[in-house]
């Protein structure tokens, strides 16, 4: 029993992600003058494929702050190209980050927020 559990452990450290960290991300956005700065987390092991079909779906969330606002949750994003995100469906708040750090916020207005989010851990 204690070898499967084991065997089972380390089968699960071999298909997890290099980086399991939660990966933060502080953004400044700029629309027009108006300015927005927030920070967003991502968990990268939460789109790690399931060891087991039977297993249930992970929630990929991401924590979204506003200045000191105790913030809020949304839908994580992680596409195979790299780019990193979240949906906030209740707020209708789409923000996309490419690669190289350039962002954008989609709101409920039809210009888009823009401006550059870097990592900070």
């Amino acid at each position: 029993m204690e070898h499967a559990v084991l065997g089972s452990l380390l089968l699960g450290a071999l298909h997890s992600p290099a980086r399991a960290a939660v990966e933060t991300y502080d953004c400044d956005l700029a629309r027009g003058d108006d300015r927005l700065s927030l920070r967003f987390d991502l968990d990268s092991a939460s789109f790690a494929p399931p060891l087991d079909r039977n297993e249930p779906p992970r929630r990929r969330i991401s924590r979204v702050r506003l200045g000191d606002d105790d913030g809020f949750t949304a839908e994580a994003i992680l596409s195979e190209t790299g780019q990193r995100g979240f949906w906030a469906p209740d707020r209708g708040w789409l923000l996309t980050m490419d690669r190289d750090g350039a962002a954008r916020l989609s709101d409920a207005d039809q210009t888009p927020w823009q401006g550059r989010c870097k990592d900070t851990g």
